[in-house]
């Protein structure tokens, strides 16, 4: 949504309309609006090799985009695993032969038995990315830039202030004992790996939230049917 007036020069912005009438803004009785944003996070991202796949025929799985395989959040629902943390997680593999083979940086060796060492594992190679789900947060928000910062077309910019809570944290490590207890069940040999901490929020350009959906305005700013109709 965006608005200018002439004599006014209001301007719109999804995240909050800030004129003389709702200075809080637009459907934003609440002050809800622009709070609890929420991005996926990044973790459990583990990779190895399928002994019965190596040294088989290499194929042009560039241009196929990997194993196209999902596998969905299976904790913390109804027939799926119990978990010590809120909600769950999901992973993306990849699979098959590149033609940038990057795994060649972390192997040993020179000349000829490289080579071939380098070329009998491409096809075999398999990974997981992890991506969990954050909670909603209200500490976690945007708010057009307090600095008046703009882009070059004079549209006002955003400010996010947004931060993994525990949760998220303890969820992340869990992400990669997920993923190295699916590689291995797959009888994948797994290559080592640093538990990393998630990037921040944002890196997976998953957001979500801003406007949120309930039955109490106090809370919310859409309806059951999404309009916007709180002041």
């Amino acid at each position: 949504m965006w608005c200018w007036g002439r004599r006014d020069g209001v301007h719109a912005h999804p995240a909050q309309f800030e004129i003389r009438e709702w200075p809080s803004g637009l459907a934003n009785s609440s002050g809800v609006l622009g709070h609890y944003v929420m991005d996926n996070f990044k973790s459990g991202f583990v990779s190895g090799w399928l002994p019965s796949l190596k040294a088989t025929e290499i194929l042009n799985d560039d241009g196929a985009g990997g194993g196209h395989v999902y596998i969905p959040r299976h904790t913390n629902f109804k027939g799926g695993r119990k978990s010590s943390v809120l909600r769950g997680w999901q992973f993306q593999p990849g699979s098959g032969s590149g033609s940038f083979p990057g795994y060649s940086k972390r192997l040993e060796g020179f000349g000829s038995g490289f080579k071939k060492e380098v070329r009998e594992l491409n096809p075999a190679r398999i990974s997981l990315a992890g991506f969990g789900e954050c909670l909603p947060y209200f500490d976690n928000y945007c708010e057009i830039d307090p600095d008046g910062l703009k882009d070059r077309y004079g549209i006002p910019q955003l400010r996010f202030h947004a931060q993994w809570h525990d949760n998220e944290k303890k969820m992340a490590d869990l992400m990669y004992d997920s993923a190295e207890e699916i590689l291995r069940a797959a009888g994948a040999e797994v290559s080592p790996y640093t538990r990393n901490t998630p990037p921040p929020p944002g890196d997976a350009t998953h957001e979500v939230g801003t406007a949120r959906m309930g039955d109490d305005p106090k809370t919310s700013v859409l309806n059951q049917v999404q309009p916007g109709t709180r002041r």
